[in-house]
């Protein structure tokens, strides 16, 4: 199930879909969950371990709620916005998160959470670049988004941040809103 992010808030902008990125089970290292090679999404919400979720409207928290009633299970997780709280509570040992690996990479290279694969299904988004077409500096804009999909493109290729890459065309007018 791959989330995606309503286009009609930018509904004066073009969008390059950029990447697909996985949503990863994120578990205290010392927890014997971080042994596993994967995790099914069905057995998540029934571990000891309370999940941590931004709280609606969040796109993670949608996609993983949906991906949940699509598949009968009962998503109960704890709400907070705070990507650094969210570090601490699984830091805590207490909690467990759903979030891209990319979000916690400094927390799981230095040994202090481990980001588990979620199964049956993937739950992944949707990332993409917006440049707004009511700017005053359209080619200023479209220079800084080419830079920002030059240097995502660089960091999945390099596995630093594990995602899988879209086109990075220019968007084409079909996408373009007016």
């Amino acid at each position: 199930m791959s989330g995606r992010f309503n286009h009609k808030a930018f509904e004066h902008g073009a969008w390059t879909e950029m990447m697909v990125e996985d949503l990863m089970l994120i578990v205290p290292a010392s927890h014997p969950i971080a042994c596993q090679e994967q995790i099914g999404f069905q057995h998540i919400f029934s571990l000891p371990l309370p999940i941590v979720l931004p709280g609606r409207p969040n796109i993670l928290r949608v996609v993983i709620e949906q991906l949940a009633a699509r598949h009968e299970v009962t998503a109960t997780a704890i709400d907070c916005e705070s990507l650094p709280a969210i570090a601490e509570l699984v830091r805590s040992k207490k909690y467990a998160a759903i979030m891209p690996h990319f979000a916690l990479s400094a927390e799981i290279k230095r040994g202090e959470m481990v980001a588990v694969p979620i199964t049956d299904p993937t739950p992944s988004w949707l990332l993409s670049v917006v440049v707004s077409q009511r700017t005053l500096n359209g080619r200023g804009s479209e220079g800084v988004a080419k830079v920002l999909a030059g240097v995502i493109a660089e960091l999945v290729e390099r596995g630093t941040w594990r995602a899988r890459l879209k086109s990075t065309e220019r968007p084409s007018p079909a996408r373009q809103r007016a």
